[in-house]
């Protein structure tokens, strides 16, 4: 323990409450000097009650009082009647509660509340004490300034209820500010607001609001009699301040319009770089043999593809592997990256070894529809509409010839659902490419060299449909998954070395997908959009891959799931609502689809509870969900 440690008193030290069975009391002994030792204030029941004081109100008081709670997880545990008891406490408490292991337990025996938890193993292959209290004690301190305000406007909130509801109890001033605030940085992993915190802090902000408005009615009077002596002035000083600006906003004006002029211009060159992308289709195999993506997919191609970069992964004591990224607006993430350029990386490492092949001719002509199913109606649909708008583009120029009037050598029309354009080629099936039916490898990368490169790991990126622009690295890390999240797909949000090339179209928030989740609508098509892998007759370095497929299931943010195309570079591509244009998921993996025999599976991760975790953490912003903000 340190100076530092023996000196500061309890109070200001993190209260943790320990449960625990008697048949664990040698252990929670320990846990109690080991938590003491770190700096914390550790509690346990029957220790700290007085002989003769009421048992029961004394330990709700004990946890009403404790920032975090330590249960310790073992047979007898599970089966203690007493540490049920405070366990259901803690969880109507709201309570932060970190499980604890040291013995072996039957999982099935435990609480479901308790299931959902992150558990912490002090026992076990490669595990010690000190490991585990090492673990113990960061989850303990992460966002406790969040935790400790939870504790103390629940005791506010919590007294204000058992007196009446007082008003002389309501928090003043900026502690209703602070408050409001707190309430909407409210990190992801946290404990929910009680209903008592909620009444209390949204009662303090109604009675400042009352009294306001009754300050207001008092000042009501004065003010309608200065009004009319302020309104003689304003007139005076308008007439003086026309005439100067008469002169002034002329100027203005046409300085303006050449900004304008210059921008609309620059936009149209990006849109025009955008337009002319290479993009191969790739639909999924389906029950019914198609798709409808009448004109859906245009608007995707055409706006997103200046996002869509190619990830390179070196170095780093791992072989080397290419993946899909793509570029958002880091004011999604924090202001303090608003109109900066970020990378959005899935970070899973590769376990697969694809090398390049030679393609091969794809055994049908549509490679990923079922042998025997008919012709996509939609896509056909798709081509007449297409032929008739060259037609009617040749006849165009033909009687601009004639009237020996040269046309402009490229029209950009507005990206939208009706001015559908050339549906892309389809995407021949190659086998450094494809995912067989039950390949088990869900992580989707191409390995592209074997040999093992120790040192940092390097990551470049390159813009496919950009031209030729240099290729960036990523250079500094803004966030990345917490380690002690589980269930959560690990990503990485980078900073790059330099800035993106001319015509790339960042992914913003308006762009964001924030419909409920829990119910999937019927019949959605989607998409991802990604890099295309080069093969000798194949797509060119500079192509992307437009996936399509159907959405089976948006219940769980975390693993969103698809029909799948079985392109093996997709992991970390943006994925589309074609109905909607927005991104809701990210990419990350395929397996076998367990509920269709013969066909594979996607599985994506929403893309707006990844940026809502990132919020809540970046640079200690602590920002509300981007779908509130």
């Amino acid at each position: 323990m340190t100076a530092t440690q023996e000196t500061e008193p309890t109070e200001t030290r993190i209260k943790v409450f320990i449960s625990y069975s008697r048949a664990d009391k040698a252990f929670a002994s320990e846990l109690v000097l080991g938590l003491a030792a770190c700096g914390f204030a550790p509690y346990i029941d029957r220790q700290d009650i007085a002989p003769g004081e009421d048992w029961g109100k004394r330990l709700a008081g004990l946890i009403s009082e404790a920032d975090s709670i330590v249960y310790i997880a073992s047979p007898d545990s599970l089966a203690s009647e007493n540490c049920a008891l405070e366990l259901r406490q803690a969880i109507a408490l709201r309570k932060r509660i970190l499980p604890v292991v040291w013995r072996p337990i039957d999982d099935a025996q435990a609480p479901p509340e308790m299931k959902r938890l992150n558990y912490i193993f002090f026992a076990g292959e490669g595990r010690t004490f000190a490991a585990g209290l090492s673990e113990l004690a960061q989850a303990l301190r992460t966002d406790i300034a969040w935790i400790r305000e939870h504790t103390r406007l629940a005791e506010l909130g919590g007294r204000w209820a058992a007196r009446g509801r007082a008003a002389e109890m309501l928090l003043r001033g900026s502690d209703i500010d602070a408050a409001n605030k707190w309430l909407t940085d409210r990190p992801i992993a946290a404990p929910a607001i009680t209903d008592d915190q909620a009444d209390f802090i949204k009662a303090s902000s109604d009675a400042r609001a009352e009294a306001e408005r009754r300050r207001k009615r008092a000042r009501a009077g004065l003010l309608t009699a200065v009004t009319g002596a302020a309104v003689v002035l304003a007139g005076l000083a308008a007439l003086a301040g026309w005439q100067w600006t008469v002169a002034r906003d002329g100027e203005q004006r046409v300085t303006r319009a050449y900004g304008e002029l210059n921008s609309a211009t620059q936009e149209v060159r990006s849109a025009n770089l955008r337009l002319g992308a290479q993009v191969w289709l790739r639909t999924a195999p389906s029950d019914n043999g198609y798709y409808v993506i009448d004109s859906g997919w245009y608007p995707v191609a055409a706006n997103y593809s200046g996002a869509i970069v190619r990830v390179e992964r070196a170095g780093g004591g791992h072989s080397t592997w290419q993946q899909t990224g793509f570029i958002i607006d880091g004011g999604l993430v924090h202001p303090q990256y608003a109109g900066e350029p970020l990378l959005v990386l899935y970070a899973e490492r590769a376990t697969q070894n694809a090398t390049p092949l030679k393609w091969q001719p794809p055994p049908t002509p549509n490679d990923t529809l079922p042998a025997l199913s008919g012709e996509d109606m939609k896509i056909l649909e798709i081509r007449r509409r297409d032929e008739e708008e060259r037609r009617a583009q040749e006849a165009l120029e033909r009687r601009a010839a004639a009237a020996h009037v040269t046309p402009p050598a490229q029209t950009v029309l507005p990206v939208t659902t009706a001015n559908p354009r050339r549906p892309p080629r389809v995407a021949p099936r190659s086998p450094m490419d494809t995912l067989a039916v039950d390949d088990p490898d869900l992580v989707q990368r191409i390995v592209t060299a074997e040999e093992v490169k120790p040192g940092p790991e390097v990551i470049t990126i390159a813009f496919p449909v950009l031209g030729d622009a240099p290729a960036l690295k990523a250079s500094e890390m803004v966030w990345s998954t917490p380690v002690q999240l589980g269930g959560e797909r690990p990503f990485q949000i980078w900073r790059l070395s330099g800035a993106p090339p001319f015509g790339v179209r960042v992914i913003g928030k308006d762009d964001v997908d924030c419909q409920d989740f829990g119910t999937t609508p019927r019949e959605r098509t989607v998409a991802m959009l990604g890099i295309a892998i080069p093969a000798e007759g194949g797509p060119t370095p500079k192509a992307l891959a437009l996936n399509i497929s159907q959405l089976l299931d948006r219940t769980t943010p975390q693993a969103i799931h698809y029909t799948h195309s079985t392109n093996r570079a997709s992991g970390g591509a943006p994925v589309f609502d074609l109905s909607t244009g927005d991104v809701f998921a990210v990419h990350v993996s395929s397996a076998p689809d367990p509920d269709r025999p013969g066909f594979r599976r996607g599985e994506g991760y929403s893309f707006r509870h990844l940026l809502d975790m990132a919020r809540a953490s970046v640079k200690d912003a602590q920002l509300g969900p981007i779908c509130s903000s």
